[in-house]
């Protein structure tokens, strides 16, 4: 599952209108921040497993259950959180002329 949304989301920085609207240099900075930030997602984990493996398994288990009980909430403020950007912006678009 990791994997698939990190694929998304390179995607989604090799869009081609990411590139359009924003010079290349700022594509390309966006780009290595997109699979720098999935690439740590993945691996951090996994060295912290190969330091201390006890303890990244109890502190993930624990983390896995609070997810689990607050994962809906995450997911249902992160939506809004987008929406009211993606409403400002286009709210500033009109009143701008943009």
């Amino acid at each position: 599952m990791l994997l698939q949304a990190a694929g998304f989301a390179v995607l989604a920085a090799l869009s081609p209108t990411a590139f359009l609207i924003t010079a290349i240099y700022l594509g390309s900075v966006g780009l290595t921040m997109v699979v720098v930030i999935n690439a740590a997602l993945v691996w951090l984990p996994f060295l912290a497993y190969l330091a201390a493996p006890e303890l990244t398994s109890r502190r993930l288990t624990a983390f896995n259950a609070w997810l689990l009980a607050h994962g809906r909430t995450v997911l249902v403020l992160a939506l809004e959180v987008g929406g009211v950007v993606l409403a400002a912006n286009g709210i500033l678009g009109l009143v701008h002329g943009g």
